[in-house]
């Protein structure tokens, strides 16, 4: 607004209130702060521990960021005794597809590295309550992460490349209206219709050959022949990070590997607490007492060192599940050998962490497909 003398010249601009549209927040490498949060230290609350059961136990059958999560919120918030609660793996080592080995005589090895960013509200909310490994007592594994990203802010100066190690221009999506109204028309869509829709069965040829989707599907791995659906929810969960999709600058990356950075740490937390952790368990099956469609579990059966096995769950204790597997059954390949698959192409077998989910599945509708995941395998090449 601006106030006027009396033959009409400006005389002085007068701001009656805040002008919305004069700037907005945005990803760009000098900018590391994430938008206000209005709500963030209000959610910050512990819950007070009520209608404890004592004797209550634990058992969490995958050691994966899931698995970890699920014994720290126990813990924390749910007063759960650590000593109570048991994480069983096939493995003999803890963090599932959130993985990284190795040495640099040998090379390294990460099958399941995760794009980070600032709203990952449950992950942030574990790591501002977990020690950093390198820094001091009493600084946690988020205030290490600020650090790191702070000072070193993460964005792509050749986010696309082409005709033989030429940068690509990146600067825009590339999307024309029509092609734009593809994804708004995708994000209105509902779930249940959706099902066994590839996203090329989808979307148009020319939206294919845009910058957005080389965009999206490198950094998501997505392929063409991909499930539509799989695509829509992750639209849902990463919207935020469109205005950096272009350059990654709305991602955030630790120190080390993702392994070192979040499971070491976590781990160590709730060794500490009392948390038990038996590797070279595979469990197989479930075995439940079916009321009405409710399913009450009272036995895990598996395959502990090869010998089988029962964990017999009682009424009041807690089971979490976690089904299928990332990173299951990889092959690998170098520079001069093609990697060659060991296991079934549409089966991944008894001896595979598909198992499980294969025959819950089998005993109850509510636990969905899993063969509709394995009839494909991913090829994925990194170089670091």
């Amino acid at each position: 607004m601006m106030t006027l003398t009396a033959d009409g010249n400006n005389r002085h601009p007068f701001i009656v209130e805040a002008d919305t549209t004069s700037g907005y927040w945005s990803n760009h490498p000098d900018n590391t702060l994430p938008p206000p949060d209005m709500m963030g230290a209000y959610m910050r609350n512990r819950p007070y521990p009520a209608n404890q059961i004592e004797g209550r136990k634990g058992w969490i059958i995958g050691s994966g960021i899931a698995g970890l999560a699920a014994a720290f919120y126990l813990v924390r918030d749910g007063a759960v005794k650590g000593e109570d609660i048991t994480i069983f793996d096939a493995l003999d080592i803890e963090g599932g597809s959130l993985d990284g080995a190795g040495n640099a005589e040998d090379g390294y090895i990460i099958r399941g590295g995760r794009e980070m960013n600032w709203n990952y509200d449950n992950l942030w909310d574990i790591f501002q309550d977990i020690q950093a490994i390198e820094l001091p007592s009493g600084y946690s594994v988020l205030d290490e992460y600020r650090l790191i990203n702070d000072n070193d802010p993460n964005y792509s100066k050749a986010r696309l490349m082409h005709k033989q190690g030429q940068i690509r221009d990146f600067s825009t999506f590339g999307l024309s209206r029509s092609q734009q109204w593809q994804l708004i028309r995708l994000l209105l869509k509902r779930k249940e219709n959706l099902d066994d829709v590839t996203i090329e069965d989808y979307f148009s040829a020319d939206f294919l050959q845009t910058n957005f989707w080389f965009f999206w599907r490198s950094m998501f791995a997505f392929e063409n022949w991909h499930s539509l659906l799989e695509m829509k929810l992750y639209m849902h969960r990463f919207i935020d990070a469109i205005d950096g999709l272009n350059d990654m600058s709305a991602l955030v990356f630790p120190k080390y590997n993702q392994y070192d950075t979040f499971v070491r740490p976590l781990v160590e937390h709730l060794k500490k607490q009392g948390v038990k952790f038996e590797f070279g368990a595979r469990a197989y099956d479930l075995e439940w007492r079916d009321e009405e469609g409710k399913c009450t579990v009272t036995g895990i059966r598996m395959l502990n060192h090869g010998a089988a096995d029962l964990i017999s769950v009682n009424e009041k204790d807690l089971v979490f599940v976690l089904t299928g597997s990332m990173t299951e059954g990889t092959a690998y390949g170098d520079m001069n050998h093609a990697p060659v698959l060991q296991r079934g192409r549409h089966d991944p077998g008894n001896d595979s962490d598909w198992a499980l989910w294969k025959n819950i599945a089998k005993k109850s509708s509510l636990f969905g497909k899993p063969e509709s995941l394995t009839e494909n395998e991913l090829s994925d090449f990194s170089g670091l």
